[in-house]
C-alpha cells in the first residue's frame, strides 16, 4: 500500500497534490532452468485512487469546482526476466540479468496510472555477498542497471538497488535497503501526474523484518518511503509478503 498528498517538481521541490493510494498485489515467481541459470515473472496488479478538483469558469458569472475521486485498476509493468551466474567464490556471486518489461493494461483509458504503456529492455549486473559476522551469517545484495524505454516520448533509465540482510538470530533478519531511479534526460511537460509516462529521478528507502520459518518457508513486513525526487510522487508505504519454496 502506497500514499501521497504531495510530489517532487522538475526542480526536486515538494509540492501538494490530491491524495494518491496505490493498492498493490505482487506475485513473483523464479523457476531454477539450472544450477546457474534462473528465469522468473514480476507481476503487479494495482487498485489506484486520485482525489480531483476541476475549475469550470463560466467568465463574469463566475466558476464551479467540481471534487470527485477518480479510480483505475490493471496490470502493470510487468516483467519476465533471466538471470545468468557469471562467478561465484568465497560467499560472493557476480550475476547478469536481462528483462523485459510490458506495457500495462489497464481498465479505463485516463489516470491515475502507475504504469507505463510500453515495452522497456533492461540489462542489470547483480552481485550478492554472504559474510559471517558475530557468529551469523550476513548478507549484500547489489544491483546496477540499466532500461532503455521504447516509448520515444520517454527517456532512458540508470537503476541501483542496494540491500543489506542482517541476521538477528537463527529465523529473524533485518533488511534495509534502498534504491535509486534516474532519468538520463528530462522531456518536460506541462502538468505533474502520478503515471509511469513520466521522466523521472526517485530516491527510495525501506526497512523490512523477515522471520523464516523453515528453508522453505518466510513471513516479511516492512515499510518505505520516497526519500527525494523529481517529478515523481512523494509519499510512504507499508508491504506485507510471504515466500515458499518448491522442490
Amino acid at each position: 500500500m502506497y500514499q501521497s498528498d504531495s510530489y517532487f517538481d522538475e526542480q526536486g521541490n515538494r509540492q501538494s497534490q490530491g491524495d494518491f493510494s496505490k493498492y498493490e498485489i505482487n506475485p513473483y515467481l523464479e523457476y531454477g532452468l539450472s544450477d546457474s541459470l534462473t528465469l522468473g515473472v514480476n507481476l503487479f496488479a494495482q487498485y489506484l485512487q486520485q482525489d480531483v478538483s476541476e475549475t469550470i469558469n463560466f467568465g463574469q458569472r463566475g466558476s464551479i469546482t467540481h471534487h470527485y475521486t477518480a479510480e483505475n485498476i490493471g496490470l502493470t509493468d510487468s516483467e519476465l526476466f533471466a538471470r545468468q551466474r557469471l562467478w561465484q567464490r568465497n560467499g560472493l556471486v557476480i550475476s547478469f540479468q536481462p528483462l523485459v518489461k510490458f506495457p500495462s493494461l489497464y481498465h479505463a483509458d485516463h489516470l491515475p496510472k502507475g504504469g507505463s504503456d510500453s515495452f522497456d529492455i533492461e540489462n542489470s549486473l547483480l552481485t550478492g555477498y554472504s559474510f559471517p559476522l558475530w557468529d551469523r551469517y550476513h548478507f549484500i545484495d547489489l544491483r546496477l542497471g540499466y532500461r532503455h524505454r521504447l516509448d520515444t516520448l520517454l527517456n532512458d533509465q540508470i537503476k541501483a538497488d542496494a540491500k543489506l540482510g542482517i541476521a538477528i538470530d537463527e529465523s529473524w533478519y533485518l533488511i534495509p535497503a534502498i534504491t535509486y531511479t534516474h532519468a538520463t534526460a528530462h522531456t518536460p511537460q506541462i502538468a505533474f501526474a502520478e503515471s509511469g509516462l513520466n521522466d523521472y529521478d526517485l530516491l527510495k528507502l525501506e526497512c523490512s523484518v523477515l522471520f523464516r520459518v523453515n528453508p522453505e518457508l518466510y513471513f516479511s513486513a516492512g515499510a518505505f518511503a520516497h526519500a527525494s525526487g523529481t517529478n515523481t510522487g512523494e509519499g510512504y508505504g507499508i508491504m506485507i509478503s510471504t515466500g515458499w519454496q518448491l522442490q
